[in-house]
């Protein structure tokens, strides 16, 4: 990883849940204040996260934000306008394979098509999504025959969080073909193996000529590793996870300690 020059920066890929925001989803004052800053001095400013266009379309327009932005962890690149850049979804087996194999297990799954979330029925953990992202999933009645169009990713809810071990173990059964991380404690997130947050912010700076010493990113999750390590600058909120604070090449507060300004702060 390259340690980079702050003073070069011009793009700043931010990840979202735990990183812009706290769970009560509202972006603090400061970090708003710094992120107009940044731009201000002409640093774009690039949402790099696990949620789909409409749920993190409300903080696209409290922050101004008009370029591409990164979705479902690196799976769709696209501008707030609905132009894709580019998308990798889920081939339509596996999607299968992954909501039979979670009802045998008395799992939920979201399924990700387009810009809606779809379920098999409304349950506490479709509630708990549609909290979160803002966002009324939609009850189908059985996602297995109802997915012909490849989701770009799909979500196994677990309330009130993930099992110790449960990515992983789905990671091995699936036996590569999608790659399982988690951006909320509640969530496994399944998107194309072809796909990560870094190779999506790569193809973003090049797309806008840019190097990747003239990037920098933040977050706070091990589905923020591959942003990290694709960044000139990179860094790691004092809330991340061991595993992140060991790649990035500095530390900040935590999202309480609005670290992202403190990150803005650093650049400028």
């Amino acid at each position: 990883m390259v340690s980079g020059n702050a003073r070069r920066i011009r793009l700043l890929a931010c990840d979202m849940d735990g990183t812009l925001f706290r769970s009560d989803l509202k972006i603090s004052p400061g970090v708003q204040q710094a992120i107009a800053t940044a731009q201000q001095a002409g640093i774009h400013l690039v949402l790099a996260t696990g949620r789909m266009p409409a749920a993190a379309r409300p903080f696209v327009d409290l922050l101004h934000l008009s370029g591409p932005q990164i979705y479902y962890n690196g799976a769709l690149v696209s501008t707030p306008q609905g132009e894709q850049i580019f998308h990798l979804p889920v081939q339509t087996d596996v999607a299968r394979r992954v909501v039979e194999y979670a009802r045998q297990s008395t799992m939920h799954v979201n399924a990700y098509v387009g810009d809606e979330i779809y379920v098999d029925r409304l349950t506490p953990e479709a509630e708990f999504t549609r909290q979160l992202n803002r966002v009324n999933p939609v009850p189908v009645g059985d996602l297995i025959p109802f997915l012909e169009r490849a989701p770009t990713k799909l979500v196994i809810v677990r309330l009130p969080k993930v099992e110790e071990g449960l990515i992983s173990r789905l990671a091995a059964d699936f036996n590569g073909s999608v790659s399982v991380s988690s951006s909320v404690p509640q969530y496994c997130e399944m998107i194309n193996p072809g796909v990560d947050k870094g190779k999506a912010l790569r193809s973003l700076a090049e797309r806008l000529g840019l190097s990747m010493d003239e990037v920098a990113a933040i977050g706070d999750g091990d589905n923020d590793l591959t942003l990290l390590e694709a960044a000139g600058l990179s860094f790691a909120m004092g809330n991340g996870t061991e595993r992140l604070k060991a790649r990035a090449s500095r530390l900040v507060g935590s999202v309480e300690e609005d670290g992202v300004a403190q990150a803005i702060e650093q650049i400028l």
